[in-house]
């Protein structure tokens, strides 16, 4: 018996030996599961922390671009620096982001290059633990590339806008995209070949070609960085279309239902139709037929050639060069359509009473032309200088 109680004593003694080796071996790999699983959680928290400030410095950055003109790379270095939050932004008690900017300015040529790195860190109890970066550059391009920017003041200026070889295309290369709607942002010059129906928000960074149709409905936006031609039809249906530079357009655009364009450089379009929309045009504009059916506000910051052209009801078209024309009616019925001219408008072919040498269009009739006579400066460009901005954004990176 004495003998059998020994032996399970042994066996107790060997079992509970063998636990504790076995609890002493598991521990140190508890505690590193349990550490792991905290750290996990934490990298998820900051990594969560750093995308939301990677999307704030994105939204801020576009709100910048589309809210301001800027005319140097100091000005927008300024204006990202002074909106960009220095200090961290607390989630809850443990987890903030931080958002660090870094600018660098080049120059290219003539063009001043501006390299904007932000970097956007989660932190847990104040300690970095993840680092997103992305890095956006953008171009202050010096406005030569579609002709004189001067603004014109001889009818026979206009000659260089009748082909499309004021675009300087040249000796550019064009990449050729058969689906437009296969990512919003596309860098360098691209060359679209099949009729395009915008179905998101997309901008092209430099130059773009159209060979068939463009249509931008349902208040889609879209922006390219610097010149186009467009070889067919353009329709905007609520739409808006930006363009930073020169502009061809060798057969109608039409602007309908609150759309918008704006160009930036000298344009030249075969046929031009809007209703209840607005057009600028920051310099001079040749137009061949242009129609302004009802509440369309048109702006030309340079001079302007119509070869024939009607102002419709309630409709507005100012020009602060001179203006050209070989035919020009203006509605004053049921009420009536006004074009104010800032210089001069000689020889006007016209259905309407002109009336020279006002000080302003202010309380302008209705049915009427108001001709200042104001001296137009041709080395004036209706604007504070001779830049376009173009922006290429790039990729996040995870760090």
């Amino acid at each position: 018996m004495k003998k059998n109680d020994g032996q399970v004593l042994i066996i107790v003694l060997l079992v509970l030996t063998l636990t504790m080796i076995f609890v002493i071996t598991l521990f140190p790999l508890i505690i590193q599961s349990a550490k792991q699983a905290t750290l996990s959680e934490e990298n998820m928290q900051t990594k969560h922390a750093a995308e939301m400030g990677m999307t704030l410095f994105e939204k801020m950055f576009d709100q910048i671009m589309d809210k301001k003109e800027f005319h140097s790379t100091d000005e927008l270095q300024n204006e990202v620096q002074n909106s960009t939050p220095t200090n961290p932004i607390s989630l809850n008690d443990h987890v903030a982001y931080q958002l660090n900017v870094h600018t660098a300015t080049v120059k290219k040529n003539n063009d001043s290059v501006i390299t904007i790195t932000v970097d956007s860190y989660g932190l847990y109890d104040g300690k970095q633990k993840k680092d997103l970066q992305k890095t956006y550059t953008v171009t202050f391009r010096s406005n030569d590339h579609s002709g004189s920017k001067k603004i014109f003041t001889n009818i026979s200026d206009f000659d260089v806008l009748k082909d499309p070889s004021f675009l300087n295309f040249g000796n550019e290369s064009f990449r050729i995209n058969y689906n437009i709607n296969l990512q919003s942002h596309y860098i360098g010059n691209y060359n679209f070949p099949f009729y395009s129906l915008l179905l998101r928000n997309i901008d092209v960074s430099h130059d773009a070609i159209f060979q068939n149709d463009l249509y931008i409905p349902l208040n889609l936006k879209f922006k390219i960085g610097n010149s186009a031609l467009f070889n067919d039809d353009v329709l905007l249906f609520t739409g808006n279309l930006q363009i930073g530079n020169a502009m061809y357009a060798q057969n109608e655009i039409h602007a309908f239902m609150n759309s918008s364009l704006t160009v930036g450089g000298n344009a030249s379009v075969n046929e031009l139709y809007a209703s209840n929309s607005r057009l600028l045009f920051s310099s001079n504009l040749y137009v061949k037929y242009l129609q302004l059916f009802w509440y369309s506000k048109m702006e030309v910051d340079g001079s302007m050639y119509l070869s024939s052209a009607t102002i419709g009801p309630g409709s507005t078209l100012t020009v602060n060069g001179n203006l050209y024309s070989d035919s020009l009616t203006v509605s004053d019925w049921p009420f009536g359509g006004k074009v104010c001219v800032h210089g001069k408008a000689e020889n006007i072919r016209t259905n309407a009473d002109v009336i020279y040498n006002k000080s302003s269009c202010d309380n302008q009739p209705e049915g009427t032309i108001y001709v200042l006579n104001q001296p137009v400066d041709s080395q004036n460009d209706g604007s504070s200088d001779n830049k376009i901005v173009t922006v290429e954004e790039g990729d996040v990176i995870y760090k």
